[in-house]
């Protein structure tokens, strides 16, 4: 069983902003597929793991901001920043 999204306590292992995440199983592979992605344009870190396989790229400012407009997060992203920023003193 698959499941993805925004990772609310989970963040960017690189720059600590939120992060996307996926999990799955392949059955026939017998693999753990996991996706961790950066929502911060500017940091645009991934962690990729397909098994005992694991990748690191990274996504240019523009290639995050369209996977966030491809999944339709930027709502969630703006809750998010409106529930964790610090009121000002």
């Amino acid at each position: 069983m698959s499941s993805e999204g925004i990772n609310l306590t989970g963040r960017c292992q690189k720059c600590g902003g939120h992060r996307w995440e996926y999990h799955d199983y392949d059955r026939h592979e017998r693999e753990e597929i996991r996706e961790l992605r950066c929502l911060n344009p500017q940091c645009g870190h991934q962690d990729l793991i397909y098994g005992s396989e694991r990748y690191l790229p990274s996504k240019t400012p523009d290639e995050v901001k369209q996977f966030i407009e491809d999944y339709d997060l930027e709502e969630q992203l703006l809750d998010l920043e409106t529930l964790t920023s610090k009121p000002a003193v």
